[in-house]
């Protein structure tokens, strides 16, 4: 918002909901979605947020929607906004409108124009800023899956034994990645299941070459969130990975769908 980025788009931006996986998602509200991914992963929560840039007042939720957010709309012309209805006296006969934010929803309060936006209207307004369908169809690329490959490719390495040593060293891979990591995700087609404990050598004090990443460590707080299922919740995930460069989120234009 201080680049001067509207409020819409950024939270869009930064908290999309679930539409990789969504037959009856809008083709070009898609490609509004898959355009914007390129250039900001998403924060997927759990969490519901308000904000407010002075003239709009917003609730924002995360695609898992597992944070309630209740509003109420009365007589007198007061919007209430929380996690639980009834955290002010008012009488039934006083209320227009009960409802709540669901999964990856957006729902503002215009206070210059007394206007409430929903996340429909919002997202008509931002799929038709520009033509996103038009310029994903014509950029976005996407790699060959190792199946689909020609058989005279597929186990192919381009780089000999040596060259490929030598630039593995480059980029700090260690035995470790090599064995544990790549190589289970080569021959299995997922990621390797291991604990949470690190008990090698801190880097500033390793007699071996490391990473640089590896000379920055971080606490942090390991808290019991409710799990989220891969096979029940397959619609709200993905492990779609964008290769490439992150350009400029305040400029939208055909070239940076890539």
């Amino acid at each position: 918002l201080s680049g001067g980025m509207d409020l819409f788009r950024a939270m869009r931006m930064l908290i999309p909901p679930a539409w990789q996986k969504n037959p009856a998602m809008d083709e070009d509200l898609r490609a509004f979605y898959d355009f914007n991914s390129m250039h900001m992963e998403p924060w997927d929560g759990p969490a519901g947020i308000v904000m407010s840039d002075g003239r709009f007042a917003a609730c924002a939720l995360d695609r898992n929607g597992l944070r309630p957010a209740r509003f109420v709309r009365t007589k007198d012309g007061f919007i209430t906004l929380a996690s639980e209805i009834g955290i002010w006296d008012y009488t039934p006969d006083e209320v227009l409108e009960k409802g709540r934010v669901g999964p990856g929803e957006l729902f503002v309060v215009d206070t210059a124009k007394g206007k409430i936006w929903t996340s429909f209207e919002i997202d008509d307004d931002l799929k038709c800023r520009h033509p996103y369908k038009e310029w994903m169809t014509q950029h976005k690329r996407r790699l060959i899956r190792f199946e689909d490959l020609p058989e005279d490719q597929a186990g192919q390495c381009e780089l000999d034994a040596a060259t490929l040593r030598t630039y593995q060293k480059l980029f700090g891979y260690s035995m470790e990645e090599l064995e544990q990591v790549i190589r289970v995700m080569g021959e299995n087609g997922q990621e390797a299941v291991g604990s949470m404990g690190d008990d090698a050598p801190m880097a500033v004090l390793s007699s071996k070459p490391r990473s640089l990443y590896d000379y920055f460590r971080q606490m942090f707080a390991q808290v019991t969130n409710p799990p989220i299922d891969p096979l029940r919740e397959n619609h709200v995930m993905s492990l779609a990975t964008l290769i490439g460069r992150e350009q400029n989120v305040f400029n939208e234009a055909q070239g940076h769908a890539h």
